[in-house]
């Protein structure tokens, strides 16, 4: 992927270090990473530059990345970006991950945290469709 075509990703977490791990994994992978704590300033950054991907943590302070993607669901301009949901605790989230994969607008992929980052980079391909 050379410099003019890297895809640019937005992380969800708001533990600072998970989100610093996934940026350095996926700028290794030669991707553009935009960061993000918590839902709002997601959301501006989304206004600033529409991502390709977005992998978000679940389980936030005040708010969930279901929360973001059900807003995100509201625009015909950002209703199709592809989600990987990430969680420490996957059994804890089997409503609001139901609810998505039957939505079947947006691609969307859960992962369980602790996950190898060539499990992440396998998950980014199959929402995108490309090699990374």
């Amino acid at each position: 992927m050379s410099a003019t075509t890297k895809k640019n990703i937005l992380i969800l977490d708001d533990d600072k270090n998970i989100g610093r791990l996934l940026e350095l994994i996926l700028q290794t992978s030669r991707f553009a990473v935009t960061r993000a704590t918590n839902v709002e300033k997601a959301l501006k950054r989304i206004q600033g530059k529409i991502p390709e991907i977005i992998i978000s943590d679940i389980m936030l302070q005040n708010e969930t990345g279901f929360d973001l993607y059900w807003k995100l669901q509201k625009s015909p301009e950002t209703n199709s970006i592809p989600f990987i949901f990430i969680s420490a605790y996957p059994d804890q989230n089997i409503a609001g991950r139901e609810k998505i994969s039957n939505h079947g607008i947006a691609k969307s992929v859960f992962l369980a945290k602790l996950f190898s980052p060539q499990t992440l980079l396998q998950a980014i391909e199959n929402v995108i469709g490309e090699d990374t």
